[in-house]
């Protein structure tokens, strides 16, 4: 109960909030002029599942990733937006996780006499993914009066995201390479993404973006153990985007 009393307070306050600043800047909470919109978006992504692609030496693995999206814009202030993104990273083993990983997929502190497998320490853990994404995009500058060309988007995110993964890596005892590829994997994602753009004329903008996906479920590398928690996919980059539909002005 208290946490609904408190969520109830939060959203009053920002309904008057919004409401106190749309008094002073009404063009914020307008009808915008060119409503609908297109996007193409590319850049870089990172894992952090059991293996990181950002270890204790650094990023390992730059991923790639890129998609398009489109959205329809209610006023300055709020756009819906829909979106497909694929791309992909590798993920490489912390050093508090000194283990072995059996072909078959079972986990030792150390390695199995007579069975092959990977120490950590030589295994990749390469995740290729794609999302299907619903999210809503507020610009808290819209509320600026003559700013006309700057946006910063603060955008809550739901999605469907499926992962599938491959390991691979020197074997520990006859030292060949070997490559398992896991099944596929569909995730529930849960996350946000914060954006910053600039818009050239009524059509065209520019921006850099990036966010965070929590995924339900299955941690996406497949790796059997329990010292880590986290299942998320990290994503930033560059988005180009176009609007059209006309409104009077």
């Amino acid at each position: 109960m208290f946490y609904r009393k408190a969520l109830l307070l939060l959203a009053l306050l920002a309904g008057t909030m919004i409401g106190g600043r749309a008094q002073e800047n009404p063009d914020a909470v307008a009808a915008d002029q060119q409503p609908w919109y297109v996007s193409i978006q590319g850049g870089t992504s990172f894992g952090q599942c059991t293996f990181w692609s950002v270890t204790e030496k650094g990023i390992r693995n730059w991923g790639l990733q890129g998609g398009l999206s489109g959205g329809y814009k209610f006023s300055r202030l709020f756009s819906l937006e829909l979106g497909f993104q694929y791309g992909g990273q590798g993920q490489y083993n912390l050093e508090c996780c000194p283990y072995w990983l059996s072909v078959d997929g079972d986990w030792k502190a150390t390695q199995v006499i007579d069975r092959e497998g990977w120490y950590f320490s030589d295994l990749e853990a390469a995740t290729r993914w794609f999302k299907f994404s619903v999210q809503g995009n507020f610009d808290v500058l819209s509320f600026i009066k003559d700013n006309k060309h700057w946006s910063l988007n603060l955008s809550p995110q739901l999605s469907l995201v499926n992962t599938r993964t491959v390991w691979k890596g020197e074997l520990s005892m006859s030292k060949e390479y070997r490559e398992k590829i896991l099944d596929p994997n569909w995730h529930l994602g849960l996350g946000g993404q914060m954006a910053v753009s600039y818009a050239f004329n009524d059509h065209l903008g520019l921006g850099l973006y990036g966010g965070i996906t929590a995924l339900t479920g299955k941690r996406f590398d497949m790796i059997p153990t329990n010292v880590h928690d986290t299942n998320n996919i990290w994503d930033a980059g560059v988005k180009l985007s176009y609007a059209f539909g006309g409104g009077k002005k």
